[in-house]
């Protein structure tokens, strides 16, 4: 199985934030294993695929500056 990271700062509503959204929807999850990750808060579009039970996670950093969060950041790509 394939393992795809789609990293973003936040998934407010724009381009590349539907992207995410329809490429999770519509890749098999079968053949890959789909994270998605956000920086900072879920924004609308995020809020809506953790309702609809996407493997999303969020708020790893306080602000740009947090290095505590780029820890975290590391963390969560290893698993």
């Amino acid at each position: 199985m394939e393992k795809i990271l789609f990293l973003n700062s936040t998934l407010n509503i724009g381009g590349a934030e539907r992207m995410f959204y329809e490429l999770s929807r519509r890749l098999n999850r079968d053949r890959f294993d789909i994270k998605i990750c956000c920086l900072y808060g879920p924004g609308r579009i995020g809020e809506q695929m953790l309702s609809e039970g996407v493997d999303l996670n969020h708020s790893l950093m306080a602000n740009k500056y947090d290095l505590a969060g780029v820890c975290r950041l590391f963390r969560f790509m290893r698993k």
